[in-house]
């Protein structure tokens, strides 16, 4: 390879005979190569043929591990290297890679990058480069990965670039803590020699003791896992750790440490899994990671499980982002039976990416108002999603459709509140939805008196961390009825979806529901999409409550920053000030919240409730109103004439009709008026200037 290093970037010109010839002309593995993210990949910023080779555009790094093994890398790399960390994150770019079905095939020490911020940075980033050069996995590409990781595992912890003969001695292992170095070469040899009988996955590796007792990182993962990944079903039953407990008894003596308090510790109901976690590594850590690996390896259980595990499909009920849902009856790992839904996995690539990021997403979620999710089964070649089964959707409800659940026979508040709780649920788990609308809110007969709103179809979802906005490279920014504006003026591959449009999304979705399924800005598409474009407020709320008229309002901002979030419409007045009791509960609670927290604490979130105002001067600003500014007149009678295009008989008060909901709010808050409420918010809004002193 032939290297030219720019400022930011590296550029590595390929020779055309070390690919696959498939792989060399293949524009779409090349286009998914690049739009792979991952914190220990090297990122691919662009691949063009030149001549008889690729020219590839990638990010510039520090040196690697060969570097490092010859004592070619800078002294200031080099002192925060750490053996174990080497070994992690290349195991977390592995598995990274393995997921998205991409072959590294080329495991070499000059394809292991090391990154760092900055120069003052402590942080080493370990980045694998090389990748894409077979197109498709088989069992032989995997071992072959698996032999030259386990090469790679010999190096980071010998700090020697010569290949691992048969005689490995602790001594050499110089790059790994004292402790630590039994396990090292554990992992180590499994690698190099195989295991007969054991069908290893990198994902599996992970769950190696070395990671779970060396490794803070290991020890975050493993949490994660027995929260919501494949073991979190089994690690805490009595009944695997006593086949555990066999399984040692015929090949090799427990550890000293008391198998009855690691059960103890383990099936604990009281304690969180951190904590469970914590304790197990400070009182029985040998036995407790013996255990995590036994789970992960026991490949009986796993085949017992899968034919245990099935599912019978019945009717097509629907279709969802990339997949059929289907009526089916399916069996669990206890043998019980009974009816669920499953989602059928798309077979093109694309579908299936976001087939396993619905899985992924599924897995973190547990709430009343979130589909459940329940397993994944692999049928005839085809992937399914079993769920739980719902009477249908709120459109087909709307549309008069269940049986079971009349139109007009549900309490549009209590559906309302259902899904916001629902949404905000996400939201906290850091997860966008990135589709809500009607066809995804399914409803369940819980029982005679009692019908659940469910939030599915998690095909778009993407993990978000708050406060931050996601330009989703994806052509796919969900369904345009129920976009924000900005997703409906973005550029087609560069959607900003975020926490506020989904807070969007779900003003439309309240619309819909009290106006009994009727899109906002009425049947024409034109106009509805020209109305959503350009921001304004759905029309025809007069009949409806001041409080769910603010609600939408505030909801449907046009301005994604000005929309609250769902923690705040939560505390929405539709919501939670419903009589002079619950006023009186709301602000009393409230302000008892605030005495709790810290001074520094307090102080931020009463300047980011009060703003700087006291109650009088919000109250006298909501009667009083603010006046239409010269641009906004301007752009409200251009937005007139381009409308009147639509529907000539449209009127300024029927597509403006924010200052007659205006003035229903300010009636209803002057008539609400307590002055007792405002002595005491005041009371408390001027610590704010006190505490400032």
């Amino acid at each position: 390879m032939d290297y030219n290093f720019g400022e930011k970037h590296k550029q590595i010109q390929a020779k055309g005979e070390i690919w696959d010839a498939d792989v060399f002309q293949n524009e779409e593995h090349w286009k998914q190569l690049i739009n792979l993210r991952d914190d220990n990949l090297v990122q691919y910023h662009q691949c063009s043929i030149k001549g008889e080779a690729r020219l590839l555009v990638m990010d510039l790094c520090e040196g690697s591990m060969l570097d490092y093994c010859r004592k070619n890398l800078d002294d200031n790399v080099t002192l925060f290297v750490k053996g174990i960390d080497i070994i992690w994150q290349i195991t977390c770019g592995m598995d990274y890679l393995n997921r998205h079905k991409i072959h590294h095939g080329n495991l070499m020490l000059e394809n292991v990058l090391f990154w760092k911020r900055n120069s003052s940075s402590k942080r080493i980033v370990v980045k694998l480069a090389g990748y894409g050069y077979k197109l498709f996995q088989n069992q032989n590409n995997i071992k072959d990965d698996l032999y030259q990781l386990g090469c790679l595992y010999y190096s980071a912890a010998t700090k020697d670039e010569a290949k691992p003969n048969e005689l490995i001695s602790l001594e050499i292992l110089t790059e790994i803590e004292l402790n630590h170095r039994s396990l090292a070469l554990d992992l180590i040899h499994l690698l190099i020699k195989g295991e007969d009988g054991l069908k290893l996955e990198i994902a599996t590796l992970l769950r190696h003791p070395l990671f779970i007792r060396s490794s803070e990182d290991g020890k975050a993962r493993l949490i994660k896992d027995l929260t919501d990944g494949e073991l979190s079903h089994v690690w805490n039953s009595k009944q695997k750790l006593q086949e555990w407990k066999m399984a040692l008894t015929e090949q090799t003596e427990l550890h000293d440490e008391d198998f009855h308090d690691l059960t103890d510790i383990l099936v604990s109901e009281k304690k969180d899994i951190g904590q469970q976690v914590a304790e197990a590594l400070r009182t029985t850590p040998k036995s407790f990671a013996e255990y995590i690996w036994y789970l992960a390896t026991d490949l009986s259980f796993s085949e017992e499980t899968n034919k245990v595990q099935s599912i019978e499909i019945y009717e097509l009920l629907g279709e969802g982002n990339y997949g059929k849902v289907f009526k089916c009856n399916y069996t669990d790992g206890d043998g019980k039976r009974y009816l669920t839904a499953c989602k059928k996995c798309n077979t093109k690539r694309e579908g299936n990416d976001m087939f396993d990021r619905e899985i992924q997403t599924l897995r973190q979620l547990n709430h009343l108002f979130v589909i459940k999710y329940l397993d994944m089964i692999e049928k005839s070649s085809k992937k399914f999603i079993v769920m739980e089964l719902c009477d249908g959707s709120l459109k087909d409800y709307f549309d008069g459709k269940l049986e079971g659940i009349p139109k007009d026979s549900l309490d549009d508040k209590i559906l309302v509140s259902q899904i916001a709780l629902g949404v905000a649920y996400i939201h906290d788990k850091g997860i966008i939805h990135k589709d809500l609308k009607l066809e995804n809110i399914l409803l369940k007969r819980q029982s005679p008196r009692l019908v659940l709103a469910k939030i599915a179809d998690f095909g778009f979802a993407k993990e978000l961390k708050p406060g931050k906005a996601e330009f989703s490279e994806t052509l796919h920014p969900g369904t345009e009825s129920y976009m924000a504006p900005e997703l409906l003026t973005a550029d087609k591959g560069a959607y900003p979806a975020s926490f506020a449009s989904d807070v969007y999304a779900l003003g439309i979705i309240i619309v819909r529901i009290i106006k009994k399924g009727d899109p906002p800005f009425g049947l024409n598409k034109l106009l509805r999409t020209a109305s959503m474009v350009r921001g304004l407020v759905p029309p025809e709320l007069q009949e409806f409550s001041w409080d769910l008229i603010d609600l939408i309002v505030k909801l449907t901002e046009k301005e994604p920053e000005k929309r609250p979030e769902m923690t705040l419409v939560l505390r929405h007045p539709y919501f939670v000030l419903t009589n002079d009791r619950t006023k009186r509960y709301f602000v009393d609670k409230l302000c008892n919240d605030f005495n709790l927290l810290s001074k520094d604490d307090r102080t931020k979130q009463l300047k980011k409730i009060f703003n700087q105002h006291n109650f009088q001067e919000w109250y006298s600003t909501t009667l009083s109103g603010y006046p239409d500014t010269d641009d906004e007149i301007e752009e409200m009678s251009k937005n007139l004439s381009l409308f009147r295009k639509y529907d000539p008989e449209i009127q300024a008060d029927t597509l403006y009709p924010a200052k007659k909901y205006a003035e229903k709010i300010k009636e209803a808050i002057s008539s609400n008026y307590d002055a007792n409420i405002e002595s005491q918010i005041n009371q408390v809004s001027h610590k704010i200037d006190l505490e400032n002193v």
